[in-house]
């Protein structure tokens, strides 16, 4: 795979005190999704991850992240979900020897989240470590509230007390997060530049090959 990404750029971004209004505005109790959409959810996980202590690859793509942390968490089951029915469903060379500790899912991260927060509340699981690989950036302004620290998504993100890893090749993204992780959320951040030592996701060996830097935020 040859490098061609160009590194993200944005015009304008939200100040600190805006940026942490949004984020302040979201909790558990007032999400509004659909109900019916989550316990469809619950169901599912219930019967896959019961008892189990789990790593929540989140957008896993194609899931070859999901692959390789199977192998590293080999106590423990993966899960990666992604929404792309394609990239979930690809015949990858990888899928050919799936992990019995590897659970591919294609769904809503919407759905999956509230799903595995009121899971881990009522016992049933333990999310041990989430991953958050690469994320789609937004960089517009007007893109702001589709980022996961200004989502309402954010409340159970932090709210499952697991460890969190980020990458991304926007670190300005990455401090947005730390900000917002550290106000509302209470959690000590970690923050810096990285190089990996083996490839996790198709995204991270473009941009390293691509010349960009990476960073790696880590919330506790």
């Amino acid at each position: 795979m040859s490098g061609n990404s160009k590194p993200v750029t944005a015009t304008a971004y939200r100040e600190e005190e805006d940026l942490l209004k949004i984020a302040s505005k979201f909790t558990i109790d007032t999400y509004k999704r659909p109900s019916e959409d989550k316990d469809a959810m619950k169901a599912i996980l219930l019967e896959k991850l019961q008892g189990k202590r789990v790593v929540f690859d989140t957008g896993c793509g194609i899931g070859e992240s999901s692959f390789k942390l199977a192998q590293k968490y080999s106590d423990q089951i993966v899960l990666g979900v992604d929404k792309s029915v394609s990239r979930i469903e690809r015949n990858n060379s990888f899928k050919k020897d799936v992990p019995s500790n590897l659970l591919l899912l294609q769904a809503d991260l919407q759905d999956v989240w509230p799903a595995l927060y009121e899971l881990q509340k009522d016992n049933a699981l333990e999310v041990t470590k989430q991953y958050i690989l690469y994320p789609n950036p937004w960089p517009k302004l007007k893109g702001v509230k589709r980022r996961w620290y200004a989502n309402p998504m954010l409340s159970f993100i932090l709210e499952l007390s697991s460890n969190i890893e980020i990458r991304s090749n926007w670190k300005r993204y990455l401090e947005d997060f730390a900000l917002v992780a550290g106000h509302v959320g209470k959690r000590q951040c970690e923050l810096q530049e990285f190089t990996p030592v083996e490839f996790l996701t198709p995204f991270e060996k473009k941009y390293s090959l691509s010349g960009q830097a990476l960073y790696q935020l880590n919330i506790r």
